[in-house]
């Protein structure tokens, strides 16, 4: 099986993290993997609002779209070009939007009484609130190029949502007298025609927005790609002398700092004076998972579950976790190996 993982070096932000981690770039097999042999494509018709942009933003997606830093698909100029292998073609539906419009108010003192502190003027300003809505789908189809059967079909949908409220011009002022207590309403200002609504570019945007996020979602669903994964360490030793031993701690410092090589290398190390240390296999089980050794991480993981069951006589959640995530991971690569073997590179010659 070809190694689909690499070493992911991150930033300062696992620092802040409680638990040391290694992080690393996990392959993901896409969720139609007939769509995904189909790596030499064109774009046919795309229907409904939005459309033409939606078809060039989709054009990119598939130009964009890589795996393990190579691109995945080669677009055709036309939907007819001889060597094509699928075709895509979408619908766009936008239901709305509808705009609902609310009234709401806000009011101060701007005046109060000397001797009781009273208020005896208050201003009420009116604001108006709208709320946009629109629901969003789109519909991509991709189809063989030489059979015309369909390949792969889902629908997508989102919601589109703004809102804001602004004065609408209407001010009242109302008059307390503080000796009898009566009042007094008077409209300072009334509401104006002029008040701020959400324009087109607002609406468009929003739309705009949610396709957006479709796309991400239709690129992992028809091309391999890689996930930013978190495999945790382990920190309690449940031996003393490793507790106290300074390089069980240079390991997790180097750890918290992304230092796989440094880390790995003294967990190893202690490995050797340790080899009943539930928390030093576990650890070795996530140096084997981060540089794409699964079996070797299986099998350490399943190794450290054993020997903590032993000294604490019950089981480890955190370790089991591990176990069937690194299983789970073991299914995507088999995946993706056949998907490698199965579809036609076409960037090769």
């Amino acid at each position: 099986m070809k190694n689909f993982f690499g070493i992911a070096l991150a930033s300062g932000l696992l620092a802040a993290c409680a638990t040391p981690a290694l992080q690393y770039d996990a392959a993901r097999a896409p969720a139609s993997l007939d769509a995904a042999r189909h790596r030499t494509v064109g774009l046919a018709s795309f229907q409904g609002p939005y459309s033409g942009w939606f078809r060039d933003e989709f054009r990119t997606m598939l130009e964009t779209a890589s795996f393990q830093g190579e691109p995945w698909f080669k677009v055709g100029l036309t939907p007819i070009q001889s060597d094509l292998e699928g075709v895509y073609e979408a619908d766009v539906i936008v239901y709305g939007p509808t705009i609902e419009e609310t009234y709401q108010t806000y009011s101060n003192c701007i005046q109060q009484d000397e001797e009781s502190k009273a208020c005896t003027v208050l201003k009420i300003v009116e604001e108006i609130c709208y709320r946009l809505e629109a629901e969003v789908v789109a519909e991509p189809r991709l189809f063989n190029a030489n059979t015309q059967q369909l390949v792969f079909a889902n629908s997508y949908s989102g919601y589109a949502y703004d809102g804001d409220c602004v004065q609408s011009g209407k001010i009242i002022e109302v008059y307390t007298d503080p000796k009898t207590g009566k009042t007094n309403k008077s409209i300072v200002a009334t509401r104006s025609l002029n008040y701020y609504q959400p324009s087109r570019s607002d609406i468009d945007y929003q739309i705009q927005y949610v396709l957006t996020d479709i796309l991400r979602d239709i690129r992992t669903d028809i091309a391999p790609y890689e996930e930013r994964t978190r495999a945790s360490l382990a920190i309690g030793t449940f031996i003393p002398e490793l507790r106290e031993d300074p390089r069980f701690d240079a390991a997790l410092d180097a750890a918290k700092e992304q230092n796989t090589p440094l880390a790995c290398s003294l967990f190893s190390d202690l490995s050797t004076e340790y080899p009943n240390s539930p928390a030093l296999i576990f650890n070795l089980g996530v140096c084997a998972e981060v540089t794409g050794d699964l079996s070797a991480a299986a099998q350490q993981y399943s190794k450290a579950l054993n020997v903590f069951e032993t000294i604490e006589a019950n089981s480890n959640d955190k370790f089991f976790k591990a176990f069937k995530r690194v299983l789970a991971q073991e299914q995507e690569a088999a995946k993706i190996d056949d998907l490698l073997s199965q579809s036609n590179d076409p960037f090769r010659y």
